[in-house]
């Protein structure tokens, strides 16, 4: 995430306090893990909208925008310094597909 740790904390505490999060306002692991500026097309996508409306009626609220609001997301799963599971966002509000991710996450640990 690109805020600063405070505010990232206070998202993950209201909504995953289990989860944990880098703070990379510079962008450094965004280029680092290839991420890149988001087209205007992926911004006003039907999809992004119908997420957004399903966000909206789950009760998440965007309060304003941290950072670049035009880079697109990335999630990786790392383990032993090797990206073993990625998502490759369509668009900004693509959903991963966490259940495979937490699949991952399990073999990977089991295999260790």
């Amino acid at each position: 995430m690109q805020s600063d740790p405070v505010q990232g904390d206070k998202v993950f505490d209201e909504f995953w306090p289990e989860a944990r999060a880098i703070s990379d306002p510079d962008k450094v692991l965004y280029e680092a893990f290839g991420l890149s500026q988001g087209s205007r097309v992926k911004l006003f996508s039907p999809s992004l909208w119908k997420r957004s409306m399903e966000a909206y009626r789950k009760g998440f609220r965007q309060e304003g925008v941290m950072g670049d609001a035009m880079m697109m997301p990335g999630l990786f799963l790392v383990f032993d310094g090797e990206i073993v599971w990625s998502h490759d966002y369509k668009h900004f509000g693509d959903k991963p597909d966490y259940f495979e991710m937490a699949e991952m996450a399990k073999s990977t640990r089991s295999r260790a």
